[in-house]
């Protein structure tokens, strides 16, 4: 596993494991090469809506509608890159022309 992605998982200076494990963030990042973006989902937060919109931008279809919620949160039929492919978001994350997002909601412990 590569150093940055073994962090995430371990924070720097502990020994206790994140509680982003590594199948949440195989769901939860959505990334695109074409359009410089990468961004983490967040659940509770109007995440569907969010991730349908960059799955249209990449797939090239403002036009296109899930036919159920289940399809849009459904990985293996996105065009985005997941975390699996290491070297392109590695290479994502070190490009200071990428824009990175998410979205939180407060109060933080709702």
């Amino acid at each position: 596993m590569k150093r940055w992605l073994s962090n995430i998982f371990r924070p720097a200076g502990t020994t206790e494991r994140s509680l982003w494990t590594q199948s949440f963030l195989q769901q939860a990042i959505h990334a695109s090469n074409t359009h410089r973006f990468v961004y983490v989902c967040n659940p509770k937060v109007g995440c569907s809506s969010i991730i349908w919109s960059p799955r249209r931008l990449e797939a090239g279809n403002p036009n296109m509608v899930p036919d159920t919620v289940g399809d849009i949160h459904d990985r293996s039929a996105s065009p985005l890159l997941r975390l699996s492919r290491v070297d392109e978001f590695e290479h994502l994350l070190a490009d200071t022309d990428c824009f990175r997002f998410t979205f939180v909601r407060n109060p933080f412990d709702r």
